[in-house]
């Protein structure tokens, strides 16, 4: 009898294990799908909007484990909304390389930061001043925020002569983009296009320091 009582006794803590076990991959599913979930609205997948839904479909309700009451769906939505703050009904910068991104994070900064300035930086592209780069700054803050415009480069062609021929062309690269000089000196380099506002905003960070 002692032999089966502790035969029985092994499988009752197996069984408990098992279920410890089947407990914790039901969880770690359901946190992957929720990053999942958040992922697509960092990268403007789906939106914010979307995401709540999908949560609360009930068809879906046996991939979250768990019940959400009132109070909670509250919580859940003052979190998600101090995480992704939308614009303009985005939540990530346009992923074009053209004036209109420019324009936007333009729009964007003084929405967002009134107090800090966009300027012209350097000499414009000829005839295209308002699509040049623009200096960010902030008064009383020596540092400044370089956001790339269009630019005229200049390449040797040999199509026609063995000497080369200059050929000048606009480059679009620069749209986009954003440049600022550490503190050690180097020039670091962010491309926002596609990338959620934190990008931008962490930066914005050494305007204010």
């Amino acid at each position: 009898m002692s032999y089966l009582s502790d035969i029985e006794g092994q499988m009752e803590a197996m069984k408990k294990t098992m279920e410890e076990i089947g407990e914790k991959l039901a969880l770690e599913k359901e946190k992957s799908i929720q990053n999942f979930l958040k992922a697509m609205v960092q990268c403007g997948e789906i939106s914010l909007e979307k995401k709540k839904s999908i949560e609360k479909n009930v068809e879906l309700s046996s991939f979250f484990m768990k019940d959400f009451d009132d109070d909670d769906d509250d919580d859940d939505d003052d979190d998600d909304d101090g995480m992704w703050e939308s614009f303009e009904g985005k939540y990530t910068f346009p992923e074009e390389k053209s004036q209109e991104t420019n324009e936007f994070i333009i729009r964007y900064i003084k929405k967002k930061y009134p107090d800090c300035y966009v300027g012209n930086h350097d000499r414009a592209p000829y005839c295209r001043e308002e699509e040049g780069d623009k200096e960010i700054y902030k008064k009383g803050c020596d540092k400044k925020i370089i956001l790339s415009g269009l630019k005229e480069k200049c390449k040797t062609s040999y199509r026609f002569s063995s000497a080369g021929e200059k050929e000048f062309y606009w480059d679009y690269d620069g749209f986009g983009c954003i440049s600022y000089l550490q503190s050690f000196g180097k020039t670091k380099n962010i491309i926002l296009r596609s990338k959620n506002f934190e990008e931008l905003d962490e930066v914005m960070k050494i305007l204010y320091t």
